[in-house]
């Protein structure tokens, strides 16, 4: 081909790889310590009936204690990771707080307020952000470097009601989900 004098920019592609398994899926695969799921609650993102309700159980006021978890995940030192979820009010909770167990060997947390769209507290280690996908629907992502190698890390995806803490009204508050990812990469996908 000719030259042409111009400067054509170089796309780089990568694939990279949903670590969670059943990431749409929040009734199967994941641990629901003291809440209930209700699978294909909801109008997901994409326009489908396959966002699953969380609803915290009768008597819970720890939101670190009523979420939906996986563990036995995989991290690695000097690794950097971007987990992220689509989250929704429902009711009687307005923050999304993900806690992350895969960058070091304590647990560090970090809140999205749906109702308006704001990254609420965010924890030292961790890069959030959030997007609007419409119609009350927000990607809520954090990127982190692990400090640990361990074969049993854990991520926790907990509705609240307040930025910050974890202490909720036992009223049962519940929020929407779908499309959780983990991601070795340093970007959302």
């Amino acid at each position: 081909t000719a030259d042409t004098g111009k400067t054509w920019p170089v796309y780089l592609t990568s694939v990279y790889t949903n670590l969670f398994t059943y990431s749409e899926q929040f009734d199967s695969g994941w641990s629901k310590p003291n809440v209930t799921v209700t699978a294909d609650n909801t109008t997901a993102p994409n326009g489908t009936t396959t966002a699953d309700k969380v609803q915290q159980n009768s008597g819970q006021t720890n939101a670190d204690l009523a979420n939906i978890r996986r563990t036995g995940l995989t991290s690695t030192s000097g690794k950097n990771y971007t987990i992220s979820i689509f989250a929704k009010v429902s009711a009687n909770r307005n923050f999304l707080m993900i806690n992350d167990h895969i960058s070091s060997a304590f647990f560090k947390k970090t809140w999205f307020n749906l109702s308006t769209g704001a990254v609420g507290t965010v924890h030292g280690d961790h890069t959030a952000s959030m997007s609007d996908e419409g119609n009350g629907w927000y990607r809520c992502s954090i990127n982190l470097t692990s400090s640990i190698t361990n074969t049993d890390s854990i991520i926790m995806f907990s509705p609240t009601e307040t930025d910050g803490t974890p202490t909720v009204t036992d009223n049962q508050g519940s929020l929407f989900y779908w499309g959780a990812q983990l991601e070795e990469n340093p970007l959302t996908s």
